[in-house]
Parts: structure tokens; sequence; C-alpha cells
């Protein structure tokens, strides 16, 4: 019978590993900033100019501009908000249009922004008095809030380290507590002052 015979058995198959730490450092050259993610990956990506959708709301990015200063209303009296040493202001112009049934305040109570993210990947809260800014301030962005049908125009305000480079603009129409209604607007082109 031919069962006396050596058995062979074949060698198990080796699995792939649970965990595979695929980390790189800033020098690495093969992820450089400009191959980081720099939002998340369930956000829809869109560029300036374009009408930006998330939920109820749509944004047109017009113009991103840095400047080492603001012009802040001051109960009736313009006041300048410095940055500064090492710092800067982003200021990301925008008109924003409420597609949804309920209305809503782009900047205040919460507002519609979810951050700017720089070219390293790192995400920016907007500033606290965003409201007082003198574009927002005449616009009544805090005191009237956008109806259904209606839109405004708005700026965002972020503070950032005087090397950093804006790569994105990130807004949810759910405020961020929907997942997946999240959009990102890739800011093209030097920011200027």
């Amino acid at each position: 019978m031919s069962g006396d015979g050596p058995r062979t058995t074949a060698a198990p198959a080796s699995s792939p590993s649970i965990w595979q730490d695929t980390r790189t450092y800033p020098d690495d050259a093969a992820q450089g900033p400009e191959a980081q993610q720099t939002s998340s990956p369930s956000a829809d990506v869109y560029t300036m100019g374009q009408k930006a959708k998330s939920g109820g709301v749509t944004v047109v990015v017009k113009k991103v501009r840095e400047s080492p200063t603001l012009t802040i209303d001051d109960i009736d009296t313009p006041k300048t908000l410095e940055a500064g040493d090492g710092a800067k202001y982003v200021i990301v112009e925008s008109t924003v249009y409420n597609d949804g049934r309920r209305s809503f305040d782009p900047v205040c109570g919460g507002g519609i922004s979810q951050g700017l993210v720089d070219a390293e990947g790192r995400t920016f809260d907007m500033i606290q008095d965003a409201y007082r800014v003198k574009e927002n301030s005449r616009a009544k962005v805090c005191f009237e809030e956008v109806q259904p049908g209606f839109k405004r125009d708005v700026v965002f305000i972020y503070k950032l380290p005087a090397e950093a480079h804006p790569a994105q603009w990130a807004f949810s129409g759910s405020r961020g507590e929907v997942e997946g209604d999240l959009a990102a607007v890739r800011i093209e082109g030097p920011a200027s002052g």
C-alpha cells in the first residue's frame, strides 16, 4: 500500500500582522507634507470657488488671506488685534447658503467650522471672537440666523504659526454631529495679505 510512505503536510499559511506601524517622521521623503492626508477620509473635498455641500449648508470659499492683525468692533469702536510674534491670522472669506429646512448661525453657537488644516495635517480651531471681526460684525453674523433659502457673506478666522501653510478648510452642516457629514475645501495657491 502506498500509505506507508512519508507524509507531507503544507506549512501553515502565515497570517498578516494585526497591527503594522505605518507612522513616518516629518523628515521621511516618502511622506512629506504634500503626501499626508489633510482631512478625514470620509470628507467630500472641493476646490475654492466651487459650491461645497454638507447637510443643508452650501459654502463657496472666495478667498483665503493672511494678516498679522485683525480689526475687531469693540462697542462701536474699532480695535486692532495683533496675532503676535511668530503667529498670523488666516481669514477664510466665504458665502454661506442655507439649503436646509431650519435656520442656523454659521459662526456662533458652535457654527459650521470644523477647522483649518495646514500642510502638516494639523487642525486649528476658529478664534473665539470671530463674530466681532469687522466683516462679520457688519453682517450681524451672531444676531440674525441665516434663514432657509438665504445666504450671507461670512469670514472664518484662525490663528496659525507664522511658518504654517493653510491646506484645507473643513465644515459640517450638522456641526459635526452626523458621521460622514464633513466637507473640505482645498486651499489653492499662496494666501495673500
